[in-house]
């Protein structure tokens, strides 16, 4: 099996939700992959508290591209659009 390419993406988020999000990142990939295979539309979520905490999430080359499409289809960024997943998944919760 060749290597495959990582991504990394800074999400700014508040940091109240730090140790919350390291506990659910691997929870973001199995989102995107729902998201994208059954058409779910992504709503755009925020938290209107200060986004004063940098955190790094790293994804392979192809969740990257279906990132960017998704992106490209909600006309968001992709930081804001894991932001958005992210902010979903801790609602479910």
């Amino acid at each position: 099996m060749k290597n495959q390419k990582r991504k990394y993406i800074q999400i700014r988020i508040p940091s109240k939700y730090k140790d919350i999000f390291r506990k659910n990142k691997d929870k973001i990939p199995q989102a995107i992959d729902i998201i994208f295979n059954q058409n779910i539309p992504v709503e755009k979520i925020e938290d209107f508290n200060i986004y004063d905490e940098r955190i790094t999430i790293t994804v392979d080359e192809l969740y990257y591209k279906k990132l960017e499409e998704l992106a490209k289809k909600y006309k968001i960024k992709i930081s804001t659009l894991i932001r958005s997943i992210f902010f979903s998944i801790i609602s479910k919760s």
